[in-house]
């Protein structure tokens, strides 16, 4: 049986957060300046669990048809990017879906590396890409096939699938709901009372301090797996060959 995430507002997890370090009892609401500071806290939680793999919310899958003659593309949510996604922090794995006819047919891609890339000529065409780099440029991140794929039909056909970290999102006010897979909740919870608790001038106890620990590790297990690592020959020439 499945399990569906659940809804949650930042206030619950304030104010489950609060209620775990003994600053607001039963029955008692939050004031408006603890509230205020505690959201803020809780947003800096995320926007730090969002640079790490361990707490992929899950792996968004994006999939798009190359531009003629385009080396490079955008992708975020500025009105100019050539992809209307959210900007990745990182592609986890890319596919080139090689399409002929009615028939499409995936062939892993290899992720280039910074040091590699810089030795790669940005101006290399070819029938398909045989990887691909991304720098996670702000606002919009950018991808870079290598090689480009060339003006031709067959070659403009093709599309690329690429598999990214997906993350939570920031809360805008107290009210916000967000959607939280299993074990996330606690997650937030014990770790906002990590953050918050020297603030109201409370220290966690050595029990609570292992709870919060097990409650990441919770949602870490499923994200810190060995992925398959493979080196990548571009077949293209280096610079200065």
């Amino acid at each position: 049986m499945s399990i569906a995430p659940v809804e949650v507002t930042a206030s619950t997890i304030i104010e489950n957060a609060l209620r775990r370090i003994n600053v607001l009892g039963a029955g008692q609401t939050v004031a408006a300046h603890d509230q205020a500071f505690s959201l803020a806290e809780l947003n800096l939680l995320i926007d730090h669990w969002r640079a790490r793999r361990r707490f992929v919310l899950h792996f968004q899958q994006i999939t798009f048809t190359f531009g003629t003659s385009k080396t490079y593309y955008s992708i975020g949510k500025s009105a100019g990017a050539d992809i209307n996604a959210d900007r990745p922090v990182k592609i986890e794995k890319a596919n080139l879906i090689r399409v002929e006819g009615d028939e499409e047919t995936r062939f892993d891609l290899g992720i280039i590396e910074l040091d590699q890339f810089a030795r790669i000529p940005r101006v290399i065409a070819g029938p398909e890409p045989l990887g691909i780099f991304y720098l996670p440029s702000v606002p919009d991140g950018t991808i870079y096939p290598a090689p480009y794929p060339e003006n031709t039909a067959e070659a403009l056909a093709n599309k690329l699938e690429l598999f990214c970290w997906s993350h939570l999102y920031n809360y805008a006010t107290a009210a916000s709901k967000a959607y939280l897979a299993p074990g996330y909740e606690d997650a937030l919870t014990w770790s906002l009372c990590e953050r918050i608790a020297p603030a109201f001038g409370r220290e966690l106890t050595v029990q609570q301090m292992s709870m919060a620990r097990e409650s990441r590790d919770a949602i870490a297990v499923h994200n810190t797996r060995p992925s398959r690592v493979s080196s990548l020959d571009t077949g293209l020439p280096r610079v200065g060959a």
